[in-house]
């Protein structure tokens, strides 16, 4: 029997925006397992507008055609590249630093240079777990010692299972630019769309939030030379 299955329905339907409005962050994350890059072509190129930042971090949003923004984070830091590298292989402690993730797995690593990962979010009831599946590749400028991460979407080489609901179309770029008095400047660029029917002035609110929280755990890491 179904009594009130109008009422049901939309006791669940709130309960279900709620949570993904809350862990929006996880649709953006990684971006933040190995990750980011992918403006949309048709977003101005200097069009940047500072959204946070303390005394070392700035968050910028870009408005592209969508309605979501891109987003671009750059941190200056006493530390180094090899620095940065050795923590992103740290795959058992990217949950420390990077929003909502329950775990990074290497799939492949095809070369020094190359890696296939799967990252997998948390999420509460009745929200879905999430995963990923991306592509990376390390390239070295052997002139300046800056470094850049490639990312792009592998998924269609991992089929998704039942048990996660699979993130597709992910994309990005880290880079890792020498400073003067042994600084250097972390950058991240990217750009996504979260699933689901959500506000696009909220969903860009949350992911310059989550963007912003996520650099500071990595400040605080590599403050630890881990």
């Amino acid at each position: 029997m179904i009594h009130n299955n109008s009422g049901q329905m939309q006791l669940i339907t709130v309960i279900v925006q709620r949570s993904i409005f809350k862990y929006l962050p996880l649709f953006y994350c990684f971006v933040w397992a190995s990750t980011a890059l992918a403006i949309t072509e048709t977003a101005a190129a200097n069009n940047w507008q500072l959204a946070k930042q303390n005394e070392s971090l700035k968050v910028f949003k870009q408005p592209t055609d969508s309605g979501y923004a891109a987003i671009k984070a750059e941190l200056v830091i006493h530390s180094t590249a090899a620095e940065f590298l050795a923590l992103l292989e740290r795959t058992d402690i990217a949950p420390q630093w990077i929003a909502n993730c329950e775990r990074v797995q290497v799939l492949a690593k095809p070369s020094p240079n190359i890696r296939v990962v799967r990252t997998i979010f948390s999420a509460p009831w009745p929200v879905k777990d999430r995963d990923m599946v991306t592509h990376s590749t390390t390239t070295l400028d052997p002139a300046d010692g800056s470094v850049s991460i490639k990312i792009i979407d592998y998924t269609e080489h991992f089929p998704a299972t039942k048990q996660y609901v699979r993130m597709e179309k992910v994309a990005g770029t880290w880079e890792v630019l020498p400073r003067q008095n042994g600084q250097v400047l972390i950058r991240y660029t990217g750009y996504g769309e979260p699933s689901g029917n959500l506000p696009r002035w909220l969903a860009n609110q949350i992911l310059v939030s989550s963007t912003y929280d996520t650099f500071i755990q990595l400040q605080k890491l590599l403050a630890k030379e881990v």
